[in-house]
């Protein structure tokens, strides 16, 4: 690889990591590698083929993600901070024009299933949208995911002699006795993080709705408030 009069200057100044390769797995389209404890993924397509013994240099950010690599001494790619910026770029536009495709294809699902939810979720999903232009196309279906799994096991909470109570035990079963319980959820669509939100917006539900409303955005732990349209202060009062 040739690099740039930039990414020459760039790399001379970063911190690069020498490490021996101890492990290469062939892929369809990449190489498996491990280096030591590193674990990394090395493209086809950079036209080189590492081997276990080979020396490899990785230009980290934060100790994490890889944006350069060495191999024998020789620079397979390297990043500088603005190509990285420029690849985020891409990325964000590429994912938006991905996200306005699926709605403009979904629109109709969607409408349904915010038609369906009970007023207070949809005041909630209200909210989300007026602090956010792209709220309905980036973080919606992620949002409703949350908002609809709530209602069902609500719903399923309602049965019981004491909901709030019976969201608790659900709470701490096993993922496993969890399906057994409550079947009608949408296990497999869910992250971690959005099955914990629909279940604590069910516990709200059935304790206090006001709360369905004042509750963060699902994805907020993730993206932040702000980018989320998650916008304080916000009360009972705008109910």
């Amino acid at each position: 690889m040739t690099l740039t009069a930039d990414q020459h200057l760039e790399r001379a100044f970063d911190h690069g990591e020498m490490l021996t390769l101890t492990k290469v797995e062939e892929r369809d389209d990449y190489f498996d590698c491990l280096a030591g404890e590193v674990g990394f993924g090395l493209q086809r397509s950079y036209g080189v083929v590492p081997r276990p013994g080979d020396t490899v240099t990785l230009y980290t950010h934060r100790g994490s993600m890889i944006h350069g690599i060495d191999l024998n001494g020789r620079p397979v790619f390297y990043k500088t901070k603005a190509d990285q910026e420029e690849d985020h770029r891409r990325h964000v536009e590429g994912q938006a024009r991905k996200h306005d495709e699926e709605f403009e294809d979904e629109r109709e699902q969607r409408d349904a299933a915010y038609d369906a939810l009970p007023d207070v979720f949809k005041q909630r999903i209200d909210w989300f949208r007026a602090h956010n232009d792209r709220f309905r196309q980036d973080y919606e279906p992620y949002e409703m995911s949350a908002c609809t799994d709530a209602v069902r096991l609500a719903s399923w909470a309602r049965e019981q002699d004491d909901p709030a109570e019976a969201i608790t035990r659900f709470q701490k079963l096993d993922y496993d006795e969890q399906r057994r319980t409550v079947p009608d959820l949408a296990y497999d669509r869910h992250s971690g993080n959005s099955f914990g939100f629909a279940v604590v917006l069910a516990h709200h539900y059935v304790t206090d709705e006001r709360l369905v409303y004042l509750e963060h955005g699902a994805m907020t732990p993730l993206v932040g408030c702000e980018q989320y349209g998650c916008a304080h202060p916000r009360d009972e009062a705008t109910l």
